[in-house]
């Protein structure tokens, strides 16, 4: 079967523009990309950003940014991401919103699938969730949200697992649920932390109350530390475990390739999941236009599971890799991303704003 390539991602950046006048700032890029998969892809994206003066740095500014990819193949991605800050960051509201046509690969369940056993099959969806914020303290914050996704199964691979229609998501869906977070907050900086920590513990239950065609619930805790080593240089860890509860669509399952670096999302999939993750970051430059420009490098490891007892340190999946950086809005330090990662069999060319946590 058709193995899947590296995207190679090229930013046009003699385009690239960023604006900023006080506190209000705005970040336009193009870019382009490939895979055998999708063929030629041509993608932006922008964000407005809008500071008040009365919030502080580790709390996000008003945002609006909407990234989209459209191939050849007349496949697209549209994500709408908005979030609000009220009274002095005490409230917050995000609404994001994704929409994608797009092909995946579906290699089966667990931590050890072949990858020759790879079945091709295309699906469109749209995600959504509502979510409301209130902080206390400066340091502790509480989030309820709504999720509403519905999936689509527009192709799939004749004589592929999917297509026996047993698992469950092979079908036409709707995920509808109910979600609670708990944050302890004392990063200096929401974009580009270089010290404190950050822990969210996070409940979501999916029910036939909502409107869900199926039921279950998921549990995810997320650990960060932020460690100064000197100006400019940042260790930086996380700890991300995923508990899934009955049975989820396997589009809902914990997946290694949205978190780690260097595979394919769909590569590794289970009810469970545990990834580890560290990087050191550095600026070299303190002045001029050069201080713009960072560097990184990152060492990662996980594993999925279905069941807890299924889960060793022998069984961990790692990847490595080297990041460039370059600080789009230096006064939010919100930087565009480029990381080369090398994974087992696998390797990926990333390029997106943001860091990865």
């Amino acid at each position: 079967m058709r193995k899947k390539i590296t995207i190679l991602l090229i930013v046009l950046c003699s385009l690239l523009s960023a604006q900023q006048k006080t506190n209000r700032s705005l970040v336009f890029y193009p870019y382009i990309m490939y895979s055998t998969e999708s063929n030629l892809m041509l993608g932006s994206y922008v964000m407005y950003t809008s500071r008040p003066k009365d919030i502080e740095m580790n709390i996000p500014p008003n945002s609006i940014s909407i990234n989209g990819i459209y191939t050849l193949k007349k496949q697209c991605v549209i994500l709408l991401q908005p979030e609000f800050q009220i009274k002095k960051g005490k409230y917050s509201i995000a609404f994001p919103i994704t929409y994608k046509s797009w092909p995946g690969t579906f290699y089966g369940i667990g931590n050890n699938t072949d990858e020759n056993a790879e079945e091709e099959y295309t699906s469109q969806f749209i995600e959504m969730q509502l979510s409301a914020k209130r902080r206390f303290f400066h340091k502790l914050e509480f989030d309820i949200f709504y999720e509403f996704d519905d999936y689509k199964i527009l192709k799939l691979e004749n004589g592929g697992i999917l297509s026996a229609k047993e698992i469950p998501g092979s079908k036409n869906c709707l995920i509808s649920g109910l979600g609670f977070s708990l944050i302890y907050n004392t990063r200096d900086n929401s974009f580009f932390p270089s010290k404190g920590n950050y822990f969210k513990l996070e409940n979501t239950f999916f029910s036939d109350l909502f409107g869900s065609d199926h039921n279950f619930s998921q549990y995810k805790l997320d650990i960060r530390k932020f460690l100064p080593v000197c100006e400019g240089n940042t260790v930086a860890f996380q700890g991300l475990f995923t508990y899934t509860k009955d049975d989820a669509p396997f589009q809902k399952l914990t997946d290694l390739g949205s978190k780690m670096r260097g595979y394919n999302s769909g590569r590794f999939i289970d009810d469970h999941r545990l990834i580890l993750r560290s990087e050191y970051r550095l600026f070299p430059w303190k002045s001029g236009k050069q201080s713009r420009v960072g560097f990184a490098g990152f060492v990662e490891c996980g594993q999925v599971a279905s069941s807890m007892k299924e889960i060793r340190f022998t069984e961990l999946k790692c990847s490595g890799g080297i990041g460039l950086r370059f600080m789009l809005i230096p006064d939010e330090k919100f930087t565009l991303r480029i990381d080369y990662a090398i994974g087992k069999n696998s390797t990926d060319l990333i390029i997106i704003s943001q860091e990865a946590f």
